[in-house]
């Protein structure tokens, strides 16, 4: 993924300072700046969810293309959405740690594409599943928010997710219950 230009918010004009001989002038405002190619459409969960290895194969998917979209977007929503409710999951805390890290240095930070080369149910002891799924990421990129500045973030050969997944037969849904990702 390459980054293509810059879009600028927050343009405009602030409240007007006094200059030395009474006149009034605007200054500008800070231009934040944001990635062109960030994504604004997470992933979709698949549907109709089945309770079979397929579709916890097709969830665990899904899991890792929302990880990917939560931190290049700072926004871990849609992927604590996934947790099941009263779950401590400890992968996810994790995440949302690491974007705030990004959101306080107004940093973004895009994978270049992400590539899922192999996913299968690795474990299962019903109603909890365990997925892994190896991962290619491209080489993407990185922006500063204050001032434009940017490069290339390193891609990674191979990511293991290892998910751990239960099936909730009242809601018939999948629903995640903690991951970990290593390099």
């Amino acid at each position: 993924m390459s980054l293509c230009g810059l879009v600028m918010t927050g343009c405009g004009t602030t409240p007007a300072t006094s200059t030395a001989d009474g006149s009034d002038t605007p200054r500008p405002s800070p231009t934040v700046h944001t990635p062109s190619a960030m994504p604004s459409t997470p992933p979709g969960i698949p549907s109709p969810a089945t309770s079979s290895d397929a579709g916890a194969v097709a969830f665990g998917r899904a899991v890792v293309r929302t990880f990917y979209f939560a931190l290049s977007t700072r926004d871990a929503t849609f992927l604590t959405d996934l947790v099941a409710p009263r779950t401590r999951c400890r992968g996810c805390a994790d995440t949302v740690a690491e974007i705030e890290r990004l959101r306080e240095a107004s940093q973004y930070q895009l994978p270049g594409r992400v590539r899922i080369l192999k996913a299968e149910v690795t474990g299962r002891e019903d109603p909890r599943v365990i997925v892994t799924a190896l991962v290619r990421v491209r080489p993407g990129t990185w922006l500063a928010e204050a001032d434009g500045a940017g490069g290339v973030l390193a891609g990674q050969r191979r990511v293991r997710f290892t998910l751990l997944l239960a099936w909730d037969a009242r809601r018939e849904a999948w629903q995640l219950k903690d991951y970990n990702v290593s390099a």
